[in-house]
């Protein structure tokens, strides 16, 4: 029940499912009573947030509206807190967060995204078995959490008396697979870390993770858009452009780079280096600029820089990027060849010096997908970190 409205010997009750609501038309002189509840206790005990089972046929009021005229009503379960009425909704958002059923019984858009929710992330999980795929659970309580820089919870482990984490990342039991001999392995789960809060960072969030062997970094950036595309058109159908918090976000993939990348072939999304993202947005040249003239042009724009993105080239370069041209992102976009001071773990290009074979996918300004390729020898490995 999500609204009850009394009027004389005629009450009607707005009764919804996870499909779509109808009305309930009951009047005293049919709903005796005599099997289920009566006309008066359906009036003095029945509340929003109740579940109900009626029995009836259909009709149409004196204004159209398709109802069903109640013969027998029945109580199945009875709601223990007051539920908001469904035409005033909940206002309060710390309501909404704290008790999420009010708010889904009250509002079809919360519910309605739940469940697109619901539907994406089966899509991505659908597309990955088709691609060969192996969906592998790693361990949530670890004795040694790694694969992020990152604050873990801990918990205690009784039965062994020993503190355990939680995982802050999946990667290393999934790297253990792919040694293992599996070459395409992914998990979609729950990881956890003990740090800050606000609107795009949780403790408690979901993460798909994916490693494939004998990949470059084009591999899976097609896997990337794959993921993506299939996800909207099995949500979506087939469309092109999804409006998104009054923005119109292009999924077309129109962007050829096989002159520019041998073997990276096809259409894609718009891919960049982080210096041609600079470059295009400002016009400053990292490939030529020395590190006193960077600093310089960053501070014409503004951009105050701490102690230790002065201290190089790369530090100045992600400073420009992550404050001044992220923010402009709005179609998807790939962002690729990192400086080496902010991933040191990553795998150097053999073109350029000091730059790095990481990517990330950004659209509406935020990062959805970061990934990079590992150092391969565990001696170089050693001295980045």
């Amino acid at each position: 029940m999500t609204s009850k409205r009394d009027s004389g010997k005629i009450g009607f009750i707005d009764l919804k499912d996870a499909t779509d609501k109808i009305q309930l038309k009951i009047e005293k002189a049919i709903v005796t009573g005599e099997v289920g509840l009566s006309f008066e206790q359906i009036k003095k005990l029945l509340d929003v947030g109740d579940f109900v089972g009626v029995e009836g046929i259909g009709c149409r009021t004196p204004r159209g509206e398709l109802s069903i005229l109640v013969r027998e009503l029945k109580l199945l379960s009875k709601a223990t807190i007051q539920f908001p009425d469904a035409y005033y909704g909940i206002n309060d958002p710390e309501v909404c967060r704290r008790h999420r059923e009010m708010d889904l019984a009250s509002n079809q858009d919360a519910l309605n995204r739940f469940m697109l929710r619901s539907r994406i992330v089966q899509s991505i999980r659908s597309y990955l078995w088709q691609a060969n795929f192996y969906e592998i659970e790693t361990p949530t309580l670890q004795a040694i959490y790694g694969g992020a820089a990152a604050k873990p919870f801990i918990t205690h482990h009784n039965a062994l008396d020993v503190d355990l984490y939680l995982r802050v990342a999946p990667e290393l039991f999934l790297k253990r697979a792919i040694c293992g001999g599996f070459e395409r392995v992914f998990e979609l789960g729950k990881a956890f870390r003990n740090e800050g809060i606000d609107s795009t960072h949780n403790p408690e969030f979901t993460s798909l993770e994916v490693y494939q062997a004998y990949a470059d970094v084009f591999d899976i950036l097609t896997v990337v858009e794959d993921v993506m595309c299939f996800a909207a058109a099995a949500v979506f159908g087939d469309v092109k452009e999804i409006e998104n918090q009054g923005e119109t976000i292009s999924l077309e993939r129109k962007f050829d780079y096989s002159e520019k990348y041998p073997g990276f072939s096809g259409k894609h999304w718009q891919v960049k280096t982080m210096v041609e993202a600079v470059r295009d947005e400002f016009g400053l040249d990292f490939d030529t600029l020395d590190l006193e003239s960077a600093i310089a042009s960053a501070t014409k724009l503004e951009l105050h820089l701490s102690k230790l993105e002065q201290q190089s080239l790369g530090y100045v370069l992600y400073a420009v990027f992550d404050k001044l041209v992220v923010p402009k992102l709005i179609q998807p976009t790939f962002i690729i060849d990192y400086p080496v001071e902010v991933s040191p773990l990553s795998k150097r290009t053999s073109q350029q010096a000091g730059i790095c074979r990481t990517f990330r996918a950004i659209y509406q300004r935020y990062r959805i997908l970061e990934r990079l390729l590992r150092i391969e020898r565990s001696e170089r490995a050693k001295k980045a970190v």
